[in-house]
C-alpha cells in the first residue's frame, strides 16, 4: 500500500472538523468493511482474496 493511501486510511475527519484516528480494533473495522460492501464475502471471494484460510462469514 503507497503512502499516500495509507495516509487517508490512518486519519479520519471528525464531524467537529478535527483531525482523528478511527478505531482498528477487529470488530469495528469488519463492521465498517460490511456495512460499506453491504454484504458478506462469498466463499468465491474468500478463496480468491484469502487464499489458505478457513471461510467464515463476517457479517
Amino acid at each position: 500500500m503507497g503512502t499516500r493511501r495509507w495516509l487517508a486510511w490512518a486519519h479520519s475527519l471528525r464531524s467537529d472538523g478535527a483531525l482523528g484516528d478511527p478505531s482498528v480494533a477487529p470488530a469495528n473495522v469488519a463492521a465498517a468493511l460490511c456495512a460499506r460492501a453491504g454484504r458478506s464475502l462469498t466463499r468465491s471471494d474468500w478463496t480468491r482474496l484469502i487464499p489458505g484460510a478457513h471461510y467464515r462469514r463476517i457479517c
